[in-house]
């Protein structure tokens, strides 16, 4: 690069990075264009990788007090400047640093032009032009994003323009973004009633494509494409010739004839263990299945078989409710929701292959201190003189528990 040109580089680095996208040289005097040169020098000297890093600087500086914004807005005079169309040649090597930054960083869609260049493929997207390109409300594209893993947290109090993400690998989530269903259109759209709602969001029938809470979602997102691949494969299991068939019924009053769920028969049917089911038109997918309520009664099964309630787990392990959900919560216990066949609701079930894992981890103090032939207080005293302490912080659940493997040795050795 010829002399001139580097001087007139250096004093322009050194004009934004010392006065930023406001910065005019005409407001110096001799002493500040100085400085503007050194500080511009001390940039240049470093190459490619420092110049980026001097644009980086600007524009995590830069505030949009409106919609506008752009290169132009963002680096100020020196952007203004290499867009000159007159400007020398010997600038090149600089024209082509800020361009590519501006393509890899900053928000610029296929066909803009940047420092006489035309665009051909977008490389970012910010939550704004992502927005107005896919139809989708910044808050809702935000938090789907987060929900992604696209952007971070970090970015939640950052301004629409200032959230940018990779546009290639962001594209197919926008898609699938921009044709979505809340949980109400979806059961809707399905024609779940809404007292069922709650069992069927527990079935994993049809898995949320986002669920509530996830990237700071406040509700179900489904891509419409799977909710109308689920309605398809409810009614491919249906026979047109059998809707006539008095004997088929509803869901919904299927269920009510065998104290069931309407979930729990999807769930049936869906697993192919209905032979007899019809589909009717004119309805929604999920009312316009049409089964046997003769062929669900067999297939019923008591829950408190497999499954314990945890009232009814509460007298086997000798302990208040509350200490059951506490042992569930902390993770000694886990606990499943089951569709309970004679009730309207799911259920939270413990099973009994969990509660003998449990016991055969855990001991409770009292019942260690009767296995030993002592009383509560002298067994945990002896205990803790042996280092040996409770599974789990006592405020947490309520009850002195000990594993079974720490106090083995203990109780080998009285």
């Amino acid at each position: 690069m010829p002399l001139y040109a580097a001087v007139q580089v250096c004093s322009m680095l050194g004009l934004v990075e010392l006065h930023g996208a406001s910065g005019r040289f005409s407001s110096l005097l001799d002493d500040g264009r100085r400085d503007c040169g050194a500080a511009g020098f001390a940039i240049a000297s470093k190459g490619e990788y420092e110049i980026r890093n001097l644009l980086d600087r600007m524009q995590v500086a830069f505030r949009c007090p409106g919609s506008e914004w752009g290169p132009m807005r963002i680096l100020g005079p020196l952007y203004k400047w290499l867009a000159n169309p007159r400007l020398d040649d010997a600038f090149a090597p600089l024209v082509g640093v800020v361009r590519r930054h501006c393509v890899e960083t900053l928000a610029i869609g296929a066909g803009e032009t940047i420092l006489g260049l035309t665009v051909s493929t977008r490389r970012v997207h910010s939550l704004n032009s992502a927005s107005k390109e896919y139809g989708i409300s910044k808050p809702t594209l935000r938090s789907i994003l987060r929900a992604e893993g696209l952007v971070t947290p970090a970015t939640d109090e950052l301004p629409p323009y200032k959230v940018t993400f990779d546009a290639s690998v962001a594209e197919p989530i926008l898609r699938d973004a921009c044709d979505t269903l809340n949980l109400e259109q979806t059961m809707e759209y399905l024609g779940v009633p809404t007292n069922s709602e709650r069992a069927f969001l527990a079935s994993a029938l049809l898995p949320p494509w986002n669920p509530a809470g996830k990237g700071r979602l406040k509700d179900h997102v489904f891509r419409r494409r799977d909710v109308v691949a689920f309605a398809a494969k409810l009614r491919s299991h249906g026979r047109s010739r059998l809707k006539e068939d008095p004997a088929l019924t509803d869901l919904p009053t299927t269920a009510r004839l065998t104290q069931s769920t309407s979930v729990f028969i999807a769930s049936l049917m869906l697993e192919g263990r209905l032979r007899r089911v019809a589909v009717r038109s004119g309805h929604p997918a999920w009312m316009s299945m049409l089964v046997d309520a003769s062929e669900i009664r067999p297939l019923l099964r008591d829950p408190k078989s497999d499954y314990m309630s945890l009232r009814e787990l509460s007298k086997l392990v000798g302990v208040d409710s509350r200490v059951v959900s506490a042992l569930i919560r902390v993770g000694a216990m886990r606990s499943q929701i089951v569709a309970h066949p004679t009730q309207k609701r799911p259920t939270l079930f413990v099973s009994r292959e969990e509660l003998a894992k449990f016991q055969a981890t855990y001991v409770k103090l009292g019942v260690l201190a009767n296995e030993l032939g002592s009383v509560g207080w002298k067994v945990r005293a002896k205990l803790s003189e042996t280092g040996i302490e409770p599974a789990f912080d006592y405020e947490d659940i309520g009850v002195f528990l000990y594993r079974r493997e720490d106090v083995a040795l203990f109780a080998g050795a009285r």
